[in-house]
């Protein structure tokens, strides 16, 4: 299997867990509204992680907010106060990148590094835009310094409700082998909804 048939198999198994948790409509509990977006939370699965989800509608195009979320990386990384930058390591077609995320970890302030491939899928009013875990890549040698993660669960699906509103739904897991307590899921809404509702402000800016 050559690099690209690996990188195909990798998303579309990306695409298949992604559908899968987007079809799930059940058990989600509301833990905060913000301005724009709401967000949700619900145990994985059967460990004792929580997958979140953030959604609403922003009045904005379908288009502007794909271009935020795929390609203005350095937008977005300003967003994130741990994240450092974004890097395109390889560009496979105009819908598929290789890229590193680098950012500074909250409780070690060492650095940490996620390297994913990033694809967009069109369907009708739809677009998906899902990350994958990749191990290696020519251009990004392993760093003992530098600690290499991953988000098991990323994505977003943006649906259009005419030229100027879309539906935005996100979702994020870092790592289903560690256990959240529930005390601690309304902080950690609290970040996440505060990330995300500063994205909208981004994106209405640049309208």
């Amino acid at each position: 299997m050559n690099c690209q048939e690996s990188y195909t198999e990798i998303i579309n198994q990306t695409i298949q867990t992604s559908q899968k948790i987007i079809g799930d409509k059940n058990d989600w509990d509301l833990l905060k509204k913000g301005a724009f977006l709401s967000i949700f939370a619900k145990k994985y699965d059967d460990t004792q992680a929580y997958i979140f989800k953030i959604q609403g509608e922003i009045p904005s195009n379908i288009d502007q907010i794909t271009k935020f979320y795929f390609e203005n990386n350095q937008d977005m990384a300003k967003n994130r106060q741990s994240c450092i930058g974004v890097e395109v390591l390889e560009n496979l077609d105009q819908n598929t990148q290789i890229s590193v995320i680098k950012a500074i970890s909250v409780s070690t302030n060492k650095p940490v590094e996620f390297l994913t491939i990033r694809n967009r899928v069109f369907n009708s009013n739809q677009i998906l835009i899902v990350n994958s875990k990749l191990d290696n890549h020519p251009k990004l040698q392993k760093n003992d310094q530098v600690l290499r993660s991953e988000m098991a669960v990323n994505f977003q699906l943006l649906k259009q409700k005419n030229q100027d509103n879309t539906y935005l739904e996100m979702y994020c897991l870092r790592d289903p082998k560690v256990k959240v307590e529930e005390e601690h899921l309304p902080k950690i809404a609290e970040i996440l909804l505060k990330i995300y509702e500063k994205d909208v402000q981004v994106i209405l800016q640049n309208k």
